[in-house]
């Protein structure tokens, strides 16, 4: 594929008090022309002269059709020299996946600029600055007109394991199925979760998804692991069906294919020996434990009214309990520190998910919240065990919060909506 030259774009040079210069603020968008899953380097450059220069806030940016990371630490430190002065700064690189064919237009918000003087003494100053309208065009490759998640690459590589290595089980047994997938310059987030098919007779229960993305000089190599365990329930042959990942090879502009193969497995019944003939003694005790069994579900029936009412009193005192919870969490998310968000988040959600067993925020995310919603609670917890600072993405997390809580709270009987987990092909 033939690519422009990189644009770029000088861009905003906005007005410090008048005793400091310039800023100097520019981006560029590489390659002007992608296909469709390819990594499209977003690139911004923030520069002062004779100071120090970085974005204060990064807001998230949305893109209707494309896939857009969310920025991950600071950028990289740049020093450079125009027209005789000194100029340093930092420079921050965001990745988008286009979804769809067609061209995208990028209006980035204003961007919060921090600069700070050379000194001891130096004091930070806050500027705005904005960035003008920024463009790419994105086509399909192809060949792969109607593909699904499809990921354009220099190189691809897929495998999977099979724990135990085995076609032959007995119902009650397990095996679990492994696929891990690592591409260039692609992030493991924007692989397509893989589909598990429902196969009658084996539960399937998928596992929690491992990203990795190693990132040096610019260039991404994103890791994502996947895991599915399927339980027999009942004997019989089932085949568990192979994987087929499609992808485009940029280098040689070639539509390629990966199959990980599927295993036909057998399932024998359970092994067990023949029940033992009931004694005169054993007759007597089951009889009694009828009898136990049976008095109780009368007495139950007898104070129903009574514990209905008990019910209710419980569920207005559970309901006015969740809503002060709620009222902190916000609070929390406000003051933006991660260690009290993540602290009243997960009192909420003790409150409002009442199970056997403990609540966890991986389950709350999945049950309640849209696939662009769980990746940012996942990276809110990530960012505490990283590093308990400011969370940036306010805004975004107390609507996501919000619509979790309208659907946690729908009554009995109403439709409740449950994610799978999988990446969505658009932003929201």
């Amino acid at each position: 594929m033939i690519l422009r030259p990189t644009v770029w774009l000088l861009c905003c040079l906005a007005a410090l008090p008048a005793d400091a210069d310039d800023l100097l603020a520019r981006s560029s968008i590489n390659p002007e022309q992608a296909w469709i899953g390819q990594r499209v380097v977003l690139q911004v450059d923030i520069l002062a002269p004779d100071a120090w220069a970085k974005i204060a806030r990064f807001d998230t940016i949305d893109l209707p059709g494309a896939y857009v990371l969310p920025l991950k630490g600071e950028g990289t430190r740049i020093q450079e020299t125009v027209d005789g002065t000194s100029y340093s700064g930092q420079r921050y690189e965001l990745s988008i996946y286009p979804q769809r064919t067609g061209k995208f237009e990028l209006q980035m918000p204003p961007l919060e600029v921090e600069t700070r003087t050379f000194g001891v003494s130096s004091k930070s100053i806050r500027e705005t600055v904005r960035l003008p309208l920024m463009a790419f065009e994105s086509r399909v490759p192809p060949g792969a007109e109607g593909l699904r998640g499809l990921v354009s690459t220099s190189r691809l590589k897929a495998s999977q394991s099979w724990e135990p290595h085995i076609s032959e089980i007995e119902v009650g047994d397990a095996i679990n199925r492994t696929v891990r997938l690592e591409a260039a310059d692609v992030s493991g987030m924007a692989f397509e979760p893989l589909q598990q098919e429902e196969i009658p007779g084996l539960a399937t229960y998928p596992a929690r998804v491992s990203i990795e993305d190693r990132q040096e000089r610019g260039s991404i190599q994103g890791v994502r692991t996947e895991s599915v365990t399927y339980v027999a329930e009942r004997a019989g042959t089932y085949e568990l069906p192979a994987i087929l990942i499609n992808w485009w090879n940029i280098s040689s502009e070639t539509l390629e294919q990966i199959e990980l193969e599927g295993i036909r497995l057998s399932v024998k019944p359970g092994s067990h020996g023949n029940l033992p003939a009931l004694s005169t003694e054993g007759s007597r005790g089951w009889i009694i434990s009828t009898a136990v069994i049976l008095l109780l579900l009368l007495a139950l029936f007898m104070l129903r009214h009574r514990l209905i009412a008990g019910w209710r009193r419980m569920a207005d005192a559970r309901a006015e309990s969740e809503s002060r919870y709620f009222r902190s969490l916000k609070s929390s998310v406000q003051q933006g520190r991660t260690s009290l968000i993540m602290r009243d988040l997960m009192r909420w959600i003790d409150n409002i998910d009442v199970d056997s067993q403990p609540a966890t925020l991986e389950a709350f995310a999945k049950k309640y919240c849209e696939p662009a919603g769980q990746q940012l609670i996942m990276q809110l917890q990530r960012s505490l065990l990283d590093d308990d600072t400011e969370f940036l993405e306010k805004q975004a997390l107390m609507r996501i919060l919000k619509n979790a809580r309208k659907r946690a709270r729908q009554k009995p009987g109403q439709e409740t909506m449950r994610y799978s987990g999988q990446l969505p092909p658009l932003n929201p």
